[in-house]
């Protein structure tokens, strides 16, 4: 199976998929080996700790704390890793739609955990819905994404709001700044 590269493509053929289950994320100290009563989906380690992506129920059996319950969506496409604007594409939808999403790229999959009680929505209708009327014009089609997260009952528009805060802040990097000379 090739990997797909073309953007209008990947934008077009991907159909979302939730999987079963609620998945947690967990750490554990950098030293501290991984518990055999789990079976992480994702592992990845960093300076501070190991991350684990699990199931909340292996979590809490294992006593582990957690956060960010999540559903996974898997993007049934093979997407390139090197292909470019296809998650920024989505993860740009999703902020429209003021949902959180942690992304995850595979080999054969790019993987989404959004939060479990933002994970019934109808995003994936609206975001289908999107893709094949303004494909052409994505991310730009405002509008049509506003619509489409009005349509799926997200609260669009509060973003925009928190934008603007931030873009008022003389700290904020979103700030408008004149040009250096």
């Amino acid at each position: 199976m090739d990997a797909e590269y073309d953007l209008a493509v990947l934008l077009r053929d991907m159909k979302p998929e939730v999987q079963p289950g609620v998945f947690v994320f967990c750490t554990l100290p950098p030293i501290e080996p991984i518990p055999d009563a789990v079976t992480p989906l994702l592992t990845f380690r960093e300076r501070e700790g190991t991350t684990l992506v699990i199931l909340r129920e292996e979590a809490e059996a294992a006593g582990l704390r957690y956060t960010f319950p999540s559903r996974q969506i898997t993007l049934t496409i093979h997407s390139g890793l090197d292909a470019v604007g296809f998650l920024a594409a989505i993860t740009t939808h999703l902020y429209e739609c003021d949902i959180s999403v942690n992304a995850v790229s595979a080999f054969y999959h790019d993987h989404l955990f959004v939060p479990f009680d933002r994970s019934k929505m109808r995003w994936p209708l609206s975001w289908t819905y999107q893709r094949r009327t303004k494909i052409n014009s994505f991310p730009t089609a405002a509008n049509t994404t506003a619509a489409a997260c009005r349509a799926s009952g997200a609260r669009a528009g509060q973003h925009r709001a928190r934008t603007d805060r931030a873009r008022e802040s003389p700290r904020s990097p979103l700030r408008e700044r004149p040009d250096a000379r």
